[in-house]
């Protein structure tokens, strides 16, 4: 078989990395871009011409199924393979409409199984089959789609820790901390310091259930057990991890809004 050319189109740097990695077991698999975000996609698929795409769906710009759409407006469509965190889009879909999906966590063996799939439908020139079942999904997702964007959070979140790929639940996270370029997660009973920022955690999460509190810290609210006076206005949070956090005063006003609270 020829080489495969692939592009790999997330907005999580871990998720890119770990497929990275998985795709590497390959030697006829060629990476030839990396997009975090739909309108890089799109504008790769355009220049590079890719025979498979590892796409995800909730991205930044265009999720991915407005990445398809757009490329079926210029050129044939190549392989899909969907990367997801969300269970919740439609799964049974994929499943009716063939098309193949990695839900996040997703194993080296069902990586592989997804590849093979896939390779196995280049080899045997079906690529027909498979537009047409991505032609049903847009369809569908057209059809089904709410009028206004619904905000989704990931439940799990990828870290590297001791030069292994890892999925936290986010119902895990006890708060974050900010330390230069990178931020420590902090969990009950350990942490993983991952290359981030709190920025970015804050678009990320879930408004509801995470918190700026200060500038270098953001919590979980369902594990605020004690609010102390600390002084000049500020407070500190315990954790239900033992662990105390201090709170701004120019946050106070917020986290009294969200949790209801008088202090």
């Amino acid at each position: 078989m020829n080489t495969i050319r692939a592009i790999i189109a997330d907005d999580e740097r871990l998720s890119r990395e770990y497929i990275k990695q998985l795709i590497a077991g390959y030697n006829n698999v060629e990476l030839v871009s990396e997009c975090k975000n739909g309108l890089e996609a799109v504008n790769a698929v355009f220049t590079h011409q890719p025979d498979l795409i590892f796409l995800d769906i909730q991205m930044p710009d265009l999720n991915g199924f407005e990445v398809i759409a757009e490329i079926k407006k210029e050129m044939k469509m190549p392989f899909i393979v969907f990367t997801t965190a969300y269970e919740q889009f439609a799964l049974k879909a994929f499943e009716v409409c063939a098309t193949d999906y990695l839900l996040k966590p997703f194993t080296e063996e069902r990586f592989r199984e997804a590849v093979n799939r896939t390779l196995d439908l280049l080899e045997n020139n079906k690529l027909s089959e498979t537009n047409a079942a991505i032609e049903a999904l847009l369809k569908l997702y057209n059809q089904t789609k709410p009028e206004k964007p619904v905000e989704v959070y990931p439940a799990r979140i990828l870290v590297k820790a001791n030069r292994k790929m890892l999925f936290v639940d986010t119902a895990d996270i006890y708060w974050l901390e900010a330390s230069g370029d990178y931020v420590k997660i902090h969990l009950k009973n350990n942490n993983y310091l991952v290359n981030d920022s709190l920025s970015n955690f804050e678009t990320t999460l879930a408004p509801d259930t995470f918190i700026r509190v200060h500038r270098s810290h953001m919590v979980n609210v369902k594990f605020i057990i004690e609010f102390k006076p600390y002084f000049n206005g500020e407070y500190i949070l315990v954790m239900g991890n033992g662990q105390e956090v201090k709170l701004s005063r120019s946050y106070k006003d917020k986290i009294r809004t969200l949790l209801g609270k008088e202090f």
